[in-house]
Order: structure tokens, then C-alpha cells, then sequence
């Protein structure tokens, strides 16, 4: 149910983090766009302050009693059809509105732009147009030196501080400089609430994402999850049917071998015998570790002297096949765990790598302690972990090989599987009973010349690690 668990969870992760990112794209798009088009409105103001406004205050300030002869406004003059008069008419149209219409002022406060004389050095200051009386003297004072700043620097200029934001434009006069200021404040709080709105939508898509895809999840996996219990089903109806025949023959090979005497034929019999009461046994404890059924005995127990005892009944066998046997197994190292599965792990292990491992090659195995990992869950109060090495010189795995070793039934040689008697299910038990003492099993190795299994212990639940 591991591989359902660890399969679910990565659809969920995997369309969570497709959709955020779908999510962050548009709404951050959507937050560019909008400040960008705030900004660029500033801006438009702004110039068309310059363009309108500014010439109208400096023809105030030049004459600022002058009076409009009757005659500006014939409509004959005025409105003149000539195309190549047009231009000045609008413009002095313009002109007409900017001195004589008294909704200008309240045109420019609505767009939060003022305007600063200064002479060549910056030095001295005119007010030229009316700050609004939610200005505080304190704020006038940051704005006016902003504008100072922006005489003796290029344009434009952007100036964000607790009194607001302000964008300047510096514009050459006869006798100085006009410094023309746009407050943007407003847009940019506005700018800010929508971005403190769509972090707010962003959120809760994300969780209403989140939910659509486990559910989503849920109903994909349980295809697959059927067939995976129908198949664990099958592998313990079938373990639990074969186990009392395999036994029948194997009785009645022994019965019939004392009545006749043995031959090549009562071998053969009891040989295929023995390789099948094996892989029912095997096949019994994975259906009921996949069932959480799996009886364990723990207890503190010496690993060390543990490790010697599985060594033991292959020294013979090592010494036979004219190999090295090496150990280096410390004294009185303590774990606690199932010590008959631990044993269990070495047995196999140890004898994966004496059928693999040619004649003359060096097996060993190695005990030891190693720092607690990073993402281990052993908690003794010590501050290193166990760990059992098991190493074979002989022909080795490649990396794709390596990937594979772990699955149940895999066998990177099926005809010399048979000679050896493999069935292609021990690693898979040693790992599933690494894994109920939260610990694991690597590999590594160099294909053609050796391979080494390495058992890193933890501390003991009874469970396979997710």
C-alpha cells in the first residue's frame, strides 16, 4: 500500500505545484499590469500638466493683470477653417480655457500635480501652483525638497518616503527650472490592496486547488489500488494453498527415498522441493507484511554477536568454494529491534553476494556505527546509528540494474537464478524489513568487478518507511 501512498502523493504535489504556478503567473501578471498602467498614467498626467497647465501659470505670473481684447473672441478668428491655422487656433483655444475657465484648478487637483519655480542654482524657490490643505507644512517641506533634488537631476525622477509617492519632471525656463510634481499615492495604495487581494485569491485557490487535487487523486489511484489488493490476495490464496502440497511431496520424496533408496529422480524431486517450500515461505511473509500482519519480537539484543551467528553457517561454504571470508565486526554493539529479522537480512545478504561472487573472490561483511542521518528517525539518546555492510567482489550491477534490484522477482540473470536456487524475493524482504525498523538499504558497486549492500538501522516501528 506504499507504492499507492507514495504514488498519490506525488499527483497531488504534482498538479499542486502546477496549478500555483499557473496561479502566480496570471495574478502576478495581472499586478504588473495594473502598476505599470498606474504608473504610466502618472506620467501621462504629469506631461499633459506641462503641456497645458505650465504655460498658462507662466503667463499669469508675466502678466497677471493682463485682460483679453475683445476682438480673441470672433468666432471668425477663433474658429478660423484654414487648415493651416488650426493649430494655433486649438492652441490659443487652450490658452483661452487655462486663464479664463475656473474649473482648471480643480482639474489639476484631481490629478495631484504642482508645480516649483527655481531659479539656475536651485537655490531659491516659488510656489506656482496651490498645494491642497490636506498637506501637512511638515509634507510640503519633503515634497519641495524632492522637487530641489530633482532641479539638479535628470528626469524623470521617483521619490517613495511616509509622505507618499511622488513621480518629478524638471523643465528648462528662461530663468530657471520648473519642477513639476505628481502625487501617485493613491494609485499606489490601490496598487497595494490589489495585490494584498489577489495574494488573499492566490491562497485560497491554492487550498481549493489543493482538495480538487486529492480528490482528484483519490479517484485515479483506485484503479490501481484494486488491482493491488487483488493481487495481494492472490499471492496469499496462493502461498496458503501450495504450502500443504509443497509439504505432501516433499513427505512423500522422504518416504519414498527410505523405501527405494535415493537416486538422480528423488533429488531432482526433493530439490524442487525444498526451492518451492522456500518461495511459498516468502511469498506468506510479503503478503502478510503487506497486510500489516507480520508477528515481530523486540527486544535489546547484541548485534554484534547476532552478526557472527548468521556469518557462521557460511564459513564452510566460503572455505569450499576456495573464497576470502573477512570480518570485521566490533564487540558489544547493542540495537534494539527484531533480532530473528535482523538476521535474517544478514543471512540474506550474505548469501546474495557468496552465489554471486566467483571463485577466489573476497566476500565481507562489516559492522559498525555511523552518525545519525539527516532524515533518520533513530532516537536513543546517542548520537550514531548501526549499519551492516555486506560486500562481494563478482560481476556487479549497473546503475539501471541497481535501480531495479529492490523489486520483487527481479533477477538480472534468470538462468543462473535457477542454478543458485534464487527466487528474486530476498532483497525485497530485507528491504521491507529495514524498513519496518525505519532504517534502509543501499547499493552501490562498479559493474564487472564488485557490489556492496549497506543495512543503515533505525529505530524500530513495525512499519515501512513512506
Amino acid at each position: 500500500m506504499q507504492v499507492i501512498t507514495r504514488l498519490k502523493r506525488k499527483m497531488v504535489i504534482t498538479v499542486l505545484c502546477i496549478e500555483a504556478v499557473v496561479f502566480a503567473l496570471i495574478l502576478g501578471a495581472l499586478n504588473v499590469v495594473v502598476y505599470r498602467s498606474s504608473i504610466a498614467q502618472t506620467e501621462r498626467n504629469l506631461f499633459t500638466f506641462a503641456k497645458y497647465d505650465i504655460p498658462v501659470l507662466q503667463a499669469r505670473m508675466a502678466a497677471p493683470e493682463t485682460v483679453v481684447p475683445p476682438r480673441f473672441f470672433d468666432n471668425s478668428s477663433v474658429f478660423d477653417a484654414n487648415p493651416g491655422t488650426q493649430n494655433q487656433n486649438e492652441n490659443f483655444r487652450e490658452l483661452i480655457d487655462g486663464i479664463l475657465s475656473p474649473g482648471d484648478e480643480h482639474r489639476r487637483m484631481q490629478r495631484n500635480c504642482f508645480a516649483l519655480l527655481f531659479n539656475r542654482e536651485a537655490s531659491s524657490v516659488s510656489v506656482l501652483t496651490n498645494f491642497p490643505l490636506r498637506y501637512t507644512e511638515e509634507e510640503i517641506e519633503v515634497l519641495v525638497v524632492g522637487a530641489g533634488r530633482a532641479a539638479e537631476t535628470g528626469n524623470p525622477r521617483y521619490l517613495l518616503n511616509s509622505t507618499g509617492a511622488f513621480l518629478y519632471i524638471k523643465q528648462l525656463t528662461e530663468n530657471g527650472f520648473i519642477v513639476m510634481v505628481s502625487d501617485f499615492t493613491k494609485d499606489l495604495q490601490t496598487s497595494g490592496r490589489l495585490l494584498l487581494l489577489t495574494g488573499i485569491v492566490y491562497l485560497l485557490a491554492v487550498a481549493v486547488s489543493a482538495v480538487a487535487a486529492y480528490i482528484l487523486a483519490e479517484h485515479s489511484v483506485r484503479p490501481v489500488r484494486n488491482a493491488f489488493e487483488t493481487q495481494k490476495q492472490f499471492v496469499a490464496d496462493a502461498g496458503h494453498e501450495l504450502k500443504t502440497p509443497v509439504a505432501v511431496i516433499g513427505a512423500n520424496a522422504d518416504a519414498l527415498a527410505g523405501e527405494i533408496g535415493n537416486n538422480k529422480w528423488l533429488t531432482y524431486i526433493k530439490t524442487e522441493t525444498d526451492r518451492m517450500a522456500s518461495l511459498v515461505t516468502d511469498l506468506l511473509y510479503l503478503a502478510k507484511n503487506d497486510a500489516g500482519r507480520t508477528p515481530w519480537t523486540v527486544a535489546e539484543f547484541n548485534l554484534s554477536r547476532a552478526v557472527e551467528a548468521a556469518v557462521l553457517p557460511f564459513e564452510s561454504i566460503i572455505y569450499e568454494q576456495h573464497k576470502m571470508l573477512q570480518l570485521k565486526i566490533p564487540d558489544s554493539i547493542y540495537y534494539t529491534g527484531d533480532e530473528r529479522r535482523i538476521t535474517q537480512v544478514v543471512v540474506i545478504l550474505l548469501d546474495n553476494a557468496v552465489k554471486n561472487s566467483p571463485e577466489g573472490a573476497v566476500v565481507s561483511i562489516t559492522l559498525g556505527e555511523e552518525p545519525v542521518r539527516k532524515h533518520s528517525t533513530f532516537r536513543s539518546g546517542r548520537s550514531t546509528q548501526p549499519y551492516i555492510r555486506v560486500y562481494n567482489e563478482g560481476e556487479g550491477l549497473d546503475a539501471t540494474e541497481m535501480k531495479k534490484v529492490f523489486q520483487r522477482f527481479y533477477r538480472t540473470d534468470t538462468s543462473r537464478a535457477r542454478e543458485t536456487g534464487g527466487s528474486g524475493l530476498g532483497l525485497s524482504i530485507a528491504e521491507t524489513i529495514a524498513s519496518a525498523h525505519q532504517g534502509s538499504i543501499t547499493v552501490e558497486g562498479e559493474k564487472g568487478r564488485w557490489i556492496a549492500f549497506t543495512v543503515h538501522l533505525g529505530r524500530f516501528s513495525g512499519h515501512m518507511m513512506t
